[in-house]
């Protein structure tokens, strides 16, 4: 089947990905210098070469990483991997109990992307990590807001399930 190659100026600056999970907003496509954000919160958990990385995010700027995804192991399960990589700590998401997270290696641990609005002057992102976290938390919701060309606004919504726990 042949593909039309499109080039970055008809293709729009931010996008929602509902089937993966992801969502990606940009202030230009053309320019290497550009901002940009990328939202995760997947249905597939944290299985396999998933991440415990529901409602996380990674932000882009001027050709640096601004907010980094560890996302670094030299094989898969090294010790890297499995100590810091596969931990929720490592991916811009919340942690509670002093670095409690989402568990690895769990398919039911799960986000969803619930909202996403591309306006000229402003992108949205929303997801819902609730089942990432067991029965830690009855709401935990995360909206990112992108305020073109360079401001981001993240808002977290968060609901314990009754027990005491320490947010970071």
């Amino acid at each position: 089947q042949d593909t039309e190659i499109q080039m970055p100026f008809t293709m729009p600056v931010a996008k929602v990905f509902p089937d993966s999970g992801y969502v990606a907003m940009f202030s230009d496509l053309k320019d290497p210098e550009r901002i940009g954000l990328h939202f995760t919160s997947r249905r597939n958990g944290s299985y396999n070469h998933g991440h415990p990385d529901q409602n996380s995010f990674v932000i882009m700027a001027y050709g640096e990483e601004i907010a980094r995804d560890s996302d670094y192991y030299t094989y898969y399960h090294d010790a890297f991997d499995l100590g810091f990589n596969k931990k929720t700590y490592a991916h811009n998401a919340i942690t509670y109990d002093d670095g409690t997270g989402q568990p690895a290696n769990n398919i039911n641990a799960k986000g969803n992307i619930t909202g996403f609005i591309n306006q000229a002057d402003f992108k949205l992102a929303s997801g819902n990590a609730e089942d990432a976290y067991g029965n830690a938390f009855s709401k935990m919701g995360r909206d990112i807001i992108y305020i073109y060309p360079d401001m981001f606004i993240c808002i977290d919504d968060i609901a314990t399930s009754g027990s005491e726990y320490t947010l970071e």
